[in-house]
């Protein structure tokens, strides 16, 4: 379960509180906990908390990982590999690679599936155990799903893809049956409406 993220709260302030969610947690609880990092402030308050599961955003868009993370997609590969290195060191972990803008991106249109493969490839390679391919604006289809998962699976097991769909236009559902077709088997969801991003 992901609980939050740790991240500048003066930038993001719904995610302010989650070092205070962490002290409220059952302790010894069989519950997988995860949060978002973004950079070694992050890893750090994760690592304090002894959090077994982080997870990483980037996004097939320049223009999008600009706008969410302030860096490159180069830069925020780079990144990860050092953060995903320096976690180990630490302790056990379990480390989710999110792929935003997986078929769209509302800056700069379409994705090119080609870019979106290459990237599942890079996250592969610098240690990221599951992959989340992300339908961020919603705009994805079966048709569209099917297409980019079929190009993914040459280069990861279906077991390590996760997909995190928006239902802006509606189709959330239709592209999950499609993805189940398709022999996946993690979704994302959300609690109460939560979550939601800033860009």
């Amino acid at each position: 379960m992901e609980i939050g993220s740790f991240v500048n709260s003066k930038l993001i302030l719904q995610l302010a509180d989650t070092d205070t969610l962490f002290k409220l947690l059952p302790q010894g609880s069989e519950t997988a906990f995860s949060v978002l990092i973004a950079n070694q402030q992050g890893l750090e308050r994760a690592l304090n908390w002894k959090v077994s599961h982080l997870a990483l955003f980037t996004a097939a868009s320049e223009a999008f990982c600009h706008k969410n993370i302030n860096c490159s997609v180069l830069q925020s590969i780079q990144r990860f590999k050092y953060l995903i290195s320096q976690a180990r060191k630490s302790i056990p972990v379990h480390i989710r690679g999110y792929i935003s803008c997986a078929w769209d991106c509302p800056f700069s249109g379409s994705v090119e599936i080609d870019r979106v493969v290459e990237l599942v490839g890079q996250l592969k390679n610098i240690g990221c155990d599951e992959i989340i391919l992300a339908d961020t604006t919603g705009k994805a289809n079966p048709a569209a799903v099917e297409l980019l998962l079929e190009a993914c699976s040459n280069d990861i097991d279906k077991e390590n893809i996760a997909l995190h769909f928006h239902n802006n236009f509606g189709m959330a559902l239709a592209n999950i049956v499609a993805s189940l077709q398709l022999g996946i088997s993690i979704f994302d969801s959300s609690l109460a409406g939560l979550g939601g991003c800033p860009s």
